[in-house]
């Protein structure tokens, strides 16, 4: 069953140098991207049909996940693994296997599959993790991604 989100929109009518116009304005509703039969993106004042690249970046940005990292490229943020997620084994030999404590890192970049983050360590590494294995929190005002084992 398909879900209908109600798109807000208005026209104005108007003149520029004697020439009749419409602006048209359509709300942003958090919940893009919006389809109908193709995708389309602004690019500069045109409307231009997404291409199979950006139509696959725009679905993967509906993922709360994606898209709340995504927002955050470049940014600093930190990086935990859940230690409640990991064995009884792992949990004596120190935690978490890939994320033994919190460290701070820069978000590199993000898809539907994986996101990429430059660790500032020690050692200074580019690790990248999974999107299903990540939860998103915060800490002192900053993005945490916990890791699942």
């Amino acid at each position: 069953m398909s879900e209908f989100i109600d798109i807000l929109w208005r026209s104005t009518v108007y003149e520029k140098d004697g020439q009749p116009c419409v602006r048209l304005e359509i709300e942003y509703s958090g919940d893009t991207p919006h389809f109908g039969e193709a995708a389309w993106i602004r690019r500069g004042s045109e409307s231009v049909k997404a291409n199979d690249a950006i139509f696959q970046r725009l679905i993967e940005l509906r993922s709360s996940v994606v898209r709340e990292i995504a927002l955050r490229i470049g940014e600093r943020i930190f990086i935990e693994g859940d230690h409640g997620s990991v064995n009884f084994n792992e949990r004596i030999r120190g935690g978490h296997p890939r994320w033994p404590r919190t460290v701070e890192a820069e978000i590199k970049s993000v898809n539907g599959f994986w996101a990429t983050f430059e660790v500032f360590g020690p050692p200074r590494k580019t690790a990248s993790e999974p999107i299903e294995r990540l939860m998103l929190s915060w800490q002192d005002k900053q993005l945490k991604v916990i890791v699942k084992a």
